[in-house]
């Protein structure tokens, strides 16, 4: 069902997630085998939450994901949005955190520790030997992703957003096509960036669009979202604000592109910009 109507709570996320990157441990070991656990705790700004942590084998480092928007948190990270840990689960037991502690920084995550966890299954209380059948369906049938739909959904967020601008504006808008081009570039390097942590520094996003901004001053940024609506994404666009510019000759370039995975799950990135006369270029 949470893949059928592409909905579904932080605790939806996180299981789907864990169970991902289990399949993984299992079937490419030497890659990606790992300890994985589902944490239940709070965070900032959400309140009650459930992340996912990733033990990796090889190297014993810990990393915390956010399943709703696929960032990773090392545990030593003090920007780590999780504040609280209450308790953690694994395929084989449940443990409640009974340390003072509850930030992951603070944590020591040795579960056969009796002082730090308290196990829900043990010797008096053992795990049943018989499991629970599945409620799930044996296989999870996907979609392939629908390119043609991507592609109708990029002209008409695009057109959507220009209109929009010009509607906040209430004023003469334009947008520069060449500068747009090279930032729709940008955002196939974003996404691959996201996919597989690869870098992306600034000063190459710069680079690419300097050569045609000589004389203006660039003031933009990149925007990503798992896409629901239009209207989301174009509320997106809006809080930046960068529609605000009051220079008189002021123009911009806008970029869209969306990219289409299984079961109709699409990331739409939005690139927007401001140019007006200056000699600097901020992204």
């Amino acid at each position: 069902q949470f893949l059928d109507i592409l909905a579904g709570d932080r605790e939806e996320h996180a299981v789907l997630l864990a169970n991902y990157f289990m399949f993984l441990s299992e079937e490419y070991p030497e890659e990606w085998e790992a300890e994985i656990f589902l944490v239940i705790g709070s965070g900032i700004p959400e309140g009650q939450t459930a992340y996912v942590m990733r033990r990796s084998i090889n190297i014993e480092d810990i990393v915390f994901w956010d399943a709703t928007n696929g960032l990773a948190f090392a545990q030593n990270d003090e920007n780590c949005p999780l504040q609280n840990i209450s308790c953690v689960v694994s395929y084989k037991n449940t443990y409640a955190n009974i340390q003072p502690e509850g930030k992951p920084c603070q944590i020591d995550f040795d579960f056969e520790n009796r002082l730090l966890w308290k196990p829900f299954y043990s010797k008096k209380f053992p795990l049943p030997n018989s499991h629970l059948p599945s409620i799930q369906e044996p296989k999870l049938l996907y979609t392939d992703p629908n390119k043609q739909f991507s592609a109708e959904l990029e002209e008409e967020l695009l057109d959507t957003i220009k209109n929009s601008i010009r509607g906040w504006r209430r004023a003469p808008t334009s947008f520069r096509g060449d500068v747009s081009n090279r930032l729709y570039g940008i955002l196939e390097q974003l996404e691959d960036v996201r996919l597989h942590g690869k870098s992306l520094s600034v000063d190459d996003c710069i680079t690419r669009v300097d050569s045609i901004t000589k004389g203006r001053l660039v003031f933009g940024m990149p925007l990503h979202f798992p896409f629901t609506d239009v209207k989301d994404v174009v509320n997106g666009v809006e809080f930046t604000a960068i529609h605000e510019s009051k220079h008189p000759d002021v123009e911009f370039a806008l970029a869209v592109r969306v990219f289409p995975y299984a079961s109709n799950v699409l990331s739409v990135w939005i690139f927007i910009c401001a140019l007006s006369p200056g000699t600097f270029v901020m992204l």
